[in-house]
């Protein structure tokens, strides 16, 4: 019941969701003047942002890896 109406939601909005995403909307052609600017623009930090959120996600796993670790020493008796 739930997953019907999150469904039926999308298929009213499905027109706005892809123009959202930059995909052509049910056979409607793009403005690809505005489009080249917005992306104009987004390039110049793209590059950048990418880095950042890789080194960031990189050390959430190694933190995560280390907690990992240390809980399976902690936990085991025997290293102990």
């Amino acid at each position: 019941m739930l997953l019907g109406a999150i469904y039926d939601k999308i298929a009213e909005t499905r027109t706005q969701i892809s123009i959202f995403f930059g995909l052509s909307a049910c056979g409607i052609e793009q403005n690809t003047s505005s489009n080249q600017i917005i992306l104009e623009n987004s390039t110049k930090y793209s590059s950048c942002i990418r880095k950042i959120k890789y080194v960031f996600n990189s050390l959430i796993v190694f933190m995560f890896l280390l907690a990992s670790i240390n809980y399976s020493l902690v936990a085991n008796e025997s290293v102990n």
